[in-house]
C-alpha cells in the first residue's frame, strides 16, 4: 500500500518501486519516507494478496539486532513522555479509587489548591462510566503530585470487589495444581519420578501480584492536544 501510494505520486507502476530502511524508492531515484506516505496509503483498499519476501531477502528476521534505545536507556539520556515540556503545557494526575469501579462519594481539595501552581481540581468518570477519579491539573508534574497527595477523598466502595492478597494467593495455588489448558506437551513429565527424594530439590517461588505499569506519566498540552507516552517500560539490563 505504501509502494502503491508512492507510485501514484510519481506516476509510475508499483512494480518499479522498492523499499528499504522505512523508505520507498522509485525508478528515477525518487524516495519518500513511510511517514510521508502513510496518510495516502491508509486511504487505499487493502489488497487481497501480497507478495511476501523470500527468506533470502530477510534483513532483520532471524538475525541478531540491537535495540536502538538500549544505550540511551542505560545511560539516562533517553527522553520519555515525562521529559516533554512545551510552552503553556499543563500536567494532569489522577487520584484513582483503591479498587476497580470505586466511586467518589465526596472530596475536599482545600489543601490541594493551596499548592502553588495548581490550575484546577475536578472529578472525572473512568472508562465506560464504571468508577470515578479526581484529576489535579498543574503547571508541573511535581506540583500536581504534591497536590494530589493532599486530597481528602471519601471513596464509595459499595458493590465492588475487594481484592485480598491472601485469598488471591490461595486461589492461584489451587489453580496451579490443576491440569489447566495444555498448549504444548513436550518431554516426559514423569522422568523425575526415578530420582530419589534425597537427590531432588523442589522449591516454589512466588512473585508479587503486580501490574505492568508504565514508569512515566502522561503529558497533555492545553486545549486538549494530547502529548502522551506509548508502550510499556522495558528491562535495559539485568544484573
Amino acid at each position: 500500500m505504501l509502494i502503491a501510494a508512492a507510485a501514484d505520486r510519481w506516476h509510475v507502476a508499483p512494480e518499479q518501486g522498492r523499499t528499504a530502511s522505512s523508505i520507498v524508492y522509485g525508478p528515477a531515484n525518487q524516495k519518500a519516507l513511510y511517514a510521508e506516505l502513510a496518510e495516502d496509503a491508509a486511504r487505499r483498499p487493502i489488497p487481497e494478496k501480497v507478495r511476501l519476501k523470500d527468506p533470502s531477502e530477510f534483513r532483520l528476521i532471524g538475525k541478531p539486532t540491537r535495540r536502538l534505545d538500549g544505550r540511551a536507556k542505560s545511560n539516562g539520556s533517553q527522553k520519555f513522555g515525562i521529559d516533554l515540556d512545551l510552552p503553556g503545557m499543563k500536567v494532569a494526575l489522577l487520584a484513582r479509587p483503591p479498587v476497580f469501579f470505586g466511586r467518589v462519594r465526596s472530596f475536599d481539595d482545600t489543601d490541594a489548591r493551596k499548592v502553588a501552581g495548581v490550575v484546577d481540581v475536578f472529578e472525572i468518570p473512568l472508562a465506560k462510566g464504571k468508577g470515578g477519579a479526581v484529576a489535579v491539573v498543574a503547571d508541573r508534574f511535581w506540583t500536581a503530585k504534591q497536590a494530589r497527595d493532599r486530597l481528602n477523598i471519601d471513596w464509595d466502595l459499595s458493590g465492588v470487589e475487594h481484592a485480598d492478597t491472601g485469598e488471591l494467593r490461595s486461589r492461584f495455588n489451587e489453580l496451579a495444581r490443576t491440569t489447566g489448558k495444555i498448549a504444548v506437551n513436550r518431554g516426559d513429565a514423569k522422568a523425575m519420578d526415578i530420582v530419589g527424594a534425597d537427590n531432588r530439590i523442589v522449591a516454589e517461588y512466588e512473585f508479587p501480584y503486580l501490574a505492568i505499569g508504565r514508569c512515566r506519566s502522561s503529558r497533555y498540552e492545553t486545549r486538549a492536544r494530547p502529548r502522551a507516552r506509548a508502550g510499556s517500560h522495558s528491562i535495559s539490563s539485568i544484573l
